[in-house]
């Protein structure tokens, strides 16, 4: 029989309520005394308060079991996204405003006082462009030639700009074709080859100046650089930037969007600075290839 004490307490102090998808009296804490509630609560029916609380218990459990798959599957998500996100944020500050590549080259490659070098200049021509008529070669197949028609030397003084200014014509040998063998060096005149020099600091220059500039991330060679492209009218230029000692590695020039010179440079470090080493001109539209060494740097 049910204690009238308990029955009155639990009425008047506790409103009903729905758990564990069962309508009673929520007790919060009172419980029935023993009296009134052998094995099962007779306010339950059949149903144990031992057993009704261990299923909603288990029901809770596997709720926050599946929330935090939930939240974890969110989570890497987000994480997902940030990382992306991140990565576009970095690839974006890799590339520095146009002015910053190309002041970096300035610092690294022009000097602050010209100085003096020496120049062995090698000429290079395919014969099947000997005729006039012939298509233009491609750079890549005028870089493996080696059909020397012309060797010969120079001292040239490297300005602050960066251009070379040839100061004297040393020894000029022509090579003939039919053999490939040197002819006599012959005492230098007004008629013999004069010094092909490529300044990529005025490519630089005008492409800063230009409203189509364009700079992206690319390899040369395998190398990391900076590409930077503009195109003026009929003329177009591209240059690579090496990202790690900031020299120019690679340059072309184009007309009408074909290859008029196309150049690689090579560097060493000389009294703190970045001079040039080699340098090789393509010129496809008549099939010469002018490869040069520089050495003596002296101020």
């Amino acid at each position: 029989m049910k204690c009238q004490v308990c029955e009155r307490k639990r009425a008047k102090s506790f409103p009903r309520a729905v758990s564990a998808g069962i309508d009673q009296v929520a007790f919060a804490g009172t419980l029935p005394c023993r009296q009134c509630a052998p094995p099962a609560f007779p306010h339950m029916g059949n149903i144990g308060l031992d057993i009704v609380f261990a299923q909603w218990k288990n029901r809770r459990k596997s709720a926050k079991v599946l929330d935090m798959k939930n939240k974890f599957t969110i989570l890497g998500i987000l994480l997902l996204f940030l990382v992306a996100a991140l990565i576009t944020v970095t690839q974006a500050e890799e590339i520095p405003p146009l002015n910053v590549i190309v002041s970096d080259v300035a610092k690294a490659t022009m000097p602050s006082r010209n100085y003096s070098a020496t120049v062995h200049q090698k000429v290079f021509q395919a014969s099947a462009l000997a005729s006039p008529t012939a298509k233009a070669m491609s750079a890549s197949a005028l870089a493996a030639s080696t059909n020397e028609i012309e060797e010969a030397d120079f001292t040239v003084n490297g300005e602050t700009t960066g251009a070379f200014r040839v100061t004297k014509a040393v020894t000029l040998k022509r090579m003939a074709q039919s053999t490939n063998v040197a002819s006599k060096a012959a005492a230098p005149t007004q008629n013999m080859r004069l010094m092909l020099t490529v300044n990529p600091m005025n490519a630089l220059r005008h492409i800063e100046k230009s409203p189509s500039a364009t700079i992206t991330n690319d390899l040369y060679q395998g190398i990391p650089c900076y590409k930077i492209s503009a195109t003026d009218d009929r003329f177009g230029f591209v240059v690579w930037v090496n990202k790690t000692n900031s020299v120019v590695c690679h340059q072309i020039i184009l007309q009408d969007s074909n290859t008029l010179l196309e150049t690689d440079f090579e560097y060493k470090k000389w009294n703190g600075l970045l001079v040039p080493s080699r340098t090789m001109i393509v010129k496809p539209s008549n099939g010469t290839r002018v490869d040069q060494e520089f050495s003596g740097h002296a101020y």
